[in-house]
């Protein structure tokens, strides 16, 4: 039709597609399309009524989906376990402008972009236990010290990133698991 449900943000995780689309009465919400009955549906309702709950840069780890959502509340990070249909609220970081960029899972873990006021920087959710921190303050105190699009890349134990760090300008960051940063 001529009205766009503005879908976007899509992961596949075996015959379904998830994503973020609007059907004109729930606002930007997370859906779902099985496509060996081609049967569409709102998986979740996270900010309800017409507000928009924004699921975006949706990454699957396993069974369950992760993704940027607001309830209202604010920002933050997101999960869906395809399993039981359980939807929650991840990472409470009550941070100022959450917005992540991209999600990249590795092991156990999600890095992802955040920012907290004054820069956006990389912060990391563990999903053993639940916790979530900032992993560095790349540029202390102000900027967007992360690029408005990291473009994460794991390779084995090392993720890649780009990021400002105030002095040197955008460059190509590498982290270890173990969390130690060096730049090219």
């Amino acid at each position: 039709g001529s009205d766009s449900g503005g879908a976007g943000h899509i992961a596949v995780m075996g015959t379904r597609l998830y994503f973020q689309a609007d059907d004109g009465i729930s606002g930007h919400e997370l859906w779902a399309h099985e496509t060996t009955n081609d049967s569409t549906w709102q998986v979740a309702d996270i900010s309800s009524g017409s507000a928009d709950g924004h699921a975006w840069t949706i990454t699957i780890m396993g069974t369950r989906l992760y993704f940027g959502a607001t309830d209202g509340t604010g920002h933050e990070l997101w999960a869906h376990e395809t399993n039981n249909d359980s939807t929650w609220e991840a990472a409470g970081l009550q941070l100022s402008y959450f917005n992540m960029q991209e999600i990249k899972a590795m092991g156990t873990r999600l890095y992802f972009d955040a920012f907290g006021g004054t820069c956006r920087e990389l912060w990391v959710h563990e999903t053993t236990n639940d916790s979530t921190w900032q992993v560095i303050d790349i540029w202390s105190g102000n900027g967007f010290c992360m690029d408005t699009s990291p473009e994460f890349t794991a390779m084995d134990t090392q993720l890649y990133f780009k990021a400002d760090d105030g002095f040197y300008g955008k460059e190509l960051y590498m982290m270890e698991i173990e969390h130690t940063i060096t730049y090219n």
